[in-house]
């Protein structure tokens, strides 16, 4: 919160100054108009859409003396950090064109544009403000549910890696828009979200991602670990009883009814327990890695469930 004083102008009106950072995150300048809203005991000003061209933010990427998980790691940040144009410079480059060629293709709204032996040049299409990430958050959530009912189904590792992909699509996708809307007020605007909104959804987005790797895992440790089919099923009721608590936890976000997302926090320690008493049914290394993701399934559901649960107040 920012003080102002109030100065004197004239015999009809008064002034206040506005905050510097403000006007430069709305593009204002000198003469530009902005709008006023009265009410009781508030004036509420807004910054109009700003006429001017937004010019595309570019980021550049060295890949010289750089391994490729530093140079994927570097595209996906430009990506998540908002940049409409990536282009990736180096000498080596064909070293490691197809795999960069690889990460931008699974980036969501982004084109390549331009490659030869010094540099691949690649641009984002999509435009923010026709983001719904209500909608994108439903499409996680319906691929969560597919890849737990891989699990429990007895389907194959190549159904959930091809899931797992398409999440972590949308987890980019729904961060960088989110992260942008965190500098523009106006992108929130039209994304029809506030600040308390669009954290909840930064959070649940972000447990979404989680769980499609720990579905991924449990997955690769079932197959891995050798057990018995009599064994396979216990973890598949245990998975099941896991299944539920994040339908419920589901419910409560779409719904917003805070009473399911208690229920899953309260259900917590009881799931936790059915989790480790698989020890006690399966043995080895594989299948302590198995109980592990299971135990870490329960706990960013019952995270997911406290998100919702939280009132920020502002």
């Amino acid at each position: 919160m920012e003080f102002r004083k109030i100065i004197s102008f004239g015999k009809s009106s008064y002034v206040v100054s506005l905050p510097k950072h403000w006007i430069e995150k709305h593009h204002l300048g000198k003469g530009d108009s902005l709008i006023l809203e009265e009410s009781t005991q508030d004036i509420i000003l807004k910054a109009r859409e700003s006429s001017k061209p937004v010019i595309p933010e570019k980021k550049v990427i060295q890949v010289h003396e750089k391994d490729l998980s530093r140079i994927r790691s570097e595209i996906i940040v430009a990506y998540l950090s908002g940049y409409d144009i990536i282009k990736v410079i180096g000498s080596n480059i064909n070293k490691h064109a197809n795999a960069i060629k690889e990460v931008l293709n699974n980036l969501t709204g982004i084109e390549l544009l331009e490659q030869d032996d010094t540099k691949i040049v690649a641009k984002n299409l999509l435009n923010p403000e026709e983001i719904s990430i209500p909608i994108l958050i439903r499409r996680m959530d319906n691929m969560i549910r597919a890849m737990f009912n891989s699990n429990i189904e007895k389907q194959g590792e190549t159904d959930l890696q091809e899931r797992d992909i398409d999440v972590n699509r949308l987890f980019y996708l729904i961060t960088r828009v989110m992260h942008m809307a965190l500098e523009n007020p106006q992108l929130l605007n039209k994304l029809g979200l506030n600040h308390v909104e669009l954290q909840k959804n930064i959070r649940i987005t972000r447990y979404l991602e989680s769980l499609g790797d720990h579905m991924k895992r449990i997955n690769r440790n079932m197959r891995e670990g050798k057990l018995s089919e009599k064994e396979k099923e216990k973890v598949r009721e245990v998975l099941n009883r896991l299944y539920q608590e994040y339908l419920q936890a589901m419910k409560s976000y779409h719904t917003g009814n805070k009473e399911l997302a208690f229920e899953v926090e309260l259900d917590y320690k009881k799931c936790m327990e059915e989790c480790n008493m698989l020890y006690k049914v399966i043995k080895g290394l594989p299948t302590t890695e198995l109980v592990y993701n299971m135990k870490a399934t329960c706990a960013t559901i019952k995270k997911m469930a406290r998100a919702l649960t939280l009132e920020i107040i502002v």
